[in-house]
């Protein structure tokens, strides 16, 4: 066999090795920041949690440390009420005549609006801006 093959393969195994140790080491580590929904949970419980973002499944926010997190909910229909009842502002909506998402523009407006309102109170500290109310949207009660 040629020696430039030799030396070609030997280099092929010696990298194939480094990729796999590679990806060995980091399989083990969690993303940074992310937590599981049990313990997100249980953070909700001991209130360690100061805000919340709920996003179809995602869940993203900041713990009381001011740390940042984010996890995946499982089907978990209470999470909204759980949280309210620890006292912590929760924004969502619900187009009740759509699925995911909004597709229709008088959802999308309302949905445009209520963010407007949320940037306007959680970032400039608005305490009295006026918003969208649940009479206002056609797809139901936010």
């Amino acid at each position: 066999m040629n020696p430039f093959y030799k030396n070609l393969a030997l280099w092929m195994v010696i990298g194939l090795i480094v990729i796999l140790l590679f990806n060995l080491f980091q399989a083990n580590q969690s993303p940074r920041g992310e937590i599981v929904f049990s313990d997100f949970l249980k953070k909700v419980d001991t209130g360690d949690v100061r805000e919340v973002t709920l996003r179809g499944n995602a869940v993203t926010g900041r713990l009381s440390d001011g740390s940042a997190f984010r996890t995946f909910t499982a089907d978990y229909p209470d999470l909204v009420k759980a949280l309210k009842d620890r006292g912590r502002d929760v924004w969502y909506l619900l187009a009740e005549n759509e699925g995911h998402g909004f597709k229709r523009k008088e959802n999308q407006d309302f949905a445009t609006a209520t963010t407007v309102l949320f940037f306007r109170q959680k970032l400039l500290g608005e305490t009295h801006a006026q918003g969208p109310s649940s009479s206002d949207s056609p797809a139901g009660s936010p």
